[in-house]
């Protein structure tokens, strides 16, 4: 063999080894010996993956690493949900092996695991030079069995259990704006379009709608809904503001902490769609965040207190820093009935005042019969029998009002009795109507002269405030 030929063979060879290194850099497929539950990806590091392309039919999301996150390439850049992300991850990391199929590529299209077979999810994983570090693809189920592969392997398997990668970029975003604890809420502020603004307080004596009218009540617990707006408040959608400019964002919604944390929120409804759009923003309203202290010679509880308020007010400051950047420039669909409840108009929060009460308080005992609702397996005796032993129980509370408590905490099959009876504060709509009646038309310390029958049994009631 001469030097040329020597020559030749060591290019080929070269050649060879370039190619085999690039196939591997751009498809990991791992060859293995199979075992029936063995995972399908054996090791994937996620600080590697800098883009995640998951496609299934129409169907695109891109995901780009920004940092220490991943923003969603198809929703303008949206923040992605490191959970959401983490999921996916976990996903294909996750899929086990139940059985090997096919070792060749012509099975591909029959197994529904080439790229272009209808229904299969095809999800690559690069790196910050756009090399491929992993690509899965898996087929849609067809009567319970689904097959996956890697891409670069002809090796096809039969997935133990059922994996479903999603494609749409709204699955990569927390959808939830604000979720505020009902007792952390000090006031909400409401300007509606078209009606008076209004404030509503939350203080320890509950919800209050301020400067109700003479002559006027609220109407049942209503002000309650459009406090708890913010309780849990998420989109559907979002857009670039500049892609909305021409929407007149009427009404608005303030909602402030007792940590001063201020969430403001303008609604726009687009009448024509139905739709309803809100943007927000925030900002820290307590003290100097930077002159916080605990009072010199503070101990035990006092320093305690001091020190929690210090952390409510520097948490609030953080989430308002971190809302507001986060939600700059955007603008997002609400669903409707969230967006009524927040730009209620004022009227529909108070009515003519009857001179009945909003809520009543009340004790009871109950004596149901064998099958009524909600009555114990034990209990057996029948509607007669129930009547005549509350009959007795009201002659006798009539006799001696002082015995009340004893008699429903031994009679009574409520949860109630255990506090003689006690059930507490309720609006009208909240009892069944029978003992809303009877307790709303009794005068605070009065028991009713008759039992009263609802579905549940047989109740003699005293209303207490």
């Amino acid at each position: 063999m001469n030097a040329k030929t020597l020559n030749i063979l060591a290019i080929v060879a070269l050649v060879l080894v370039v190619a085999t290194l690039w196939e591997a850099s751009r498809s990991p497929a791992v060859e293995f010996e199979f075992n029936a539950g063995q995972l399908l990806v054996p090791d994937l590091d996620p600080g590697r993956v800098d883009q995640v392309v998951v496609k299934k039919g129409d169907d695109e999301v891109t995901l780009q690493r920004s940092g220490r996150s991943f923003r969603v390439a198809s929703l303008n850049n949206y923040q992605a949900s490191n959970k959401e992300v983490n999921s996916l991850l976990s996903q294909v990391t996750d899929i086990r092996c139940a059985a090997k199929v096919s070792d060749s590529d012509g099975a591909f299209a029959d197994l529904g695991v080439a790229e272009d077979s209808e229904g299969a999810t095809f999800a690559r994983f690069l790196d910050a030079d756009g090399n491929e570090i992993l690509a899965v693809v898996v087929s849609e189920s067809k009567e319970g069995v689904q097959h996956v592969r890697l891409a670069g392997s002809p090796t096809v398997f039969r997935t133990e259990g059922y994996v479903s990668l999603r494609t749409r970029g709204l699955d990569f975003i927390d959808k939830q704006l604000l979720n505020l604890q009902r007792d952390d809420i000090a006031s909400v502020q409401v300007t509606p379009a078209a009606s008076r603004p209004y404030t509503i307080e939350n203080g320890d004596d509950g919800v209050k709608l301020v400067d109700v009218p003479d002559g006027m009540k609220v109407k049942g617990t209503e002000p309650d809904g459009v406090l708890g707006a913010v309780t849990y408040l998420s989109f559907t959608d979002l857009k670039p503001a500049a892609d909305v400019s021409e929407l007149e964002f009427a009404s608005r919604f303030v909602a402030t902490t007792d940590a001063g944390a201020e969430y403001s929120f303008e609604l726009a409804h687009d009448e024509e769609a139905d739709k309803w759009y809100l943007r927000g923003k925030a900002r820290y309203t307590g003290p100097d965040i930077n002159t916080l202290t605990v009072t010199r010679g503070a101990e035990g509880e006092e320093a305690d207190a001091e020190i929690e308020k210090n952390k409510a007010w520097l948490d609030a400051a953080k989430a308002t820093d971190q809302f507001a950047q986060k939600h700059q420039g955007w603008v997002y669909e609400v669903g409707s009935w969230k967006a009524k409840s927040m730009t209620k108009a004022f009227d529909e929060l108070v009515e003519a005042d009857d001179g009945k009460p909003d809520k009543v308080a009340a004790s009871h005992i109950l004596i149901p019969w064998a099958g009524a609702d909600r009555a114990d397996a034990e209990i057996t005796r029948t509607k007669e029998e129930a009547r005549t032993l509350a009959e007795d129980l009201l002659a006798q509370v009539k006799a001696d009002p002082s015995k009340f408590e004893d008699l429903a905490r031994e009679n009574s099959s409520c949860p109630s009795a255990e506090k003689g009876g006690d059930l507490g504060e309720f609006a009208f709509e909240s009892m069944a109507q029978p003992f809303s009646e009877t307790s709303f038309n009794l005068e605070v310390g009065q028991i009713a002269d008759e039992i009263t029958e609802t579905g549940f049994g047989f109740h003699v009631i005293k209303r207490t405030k």
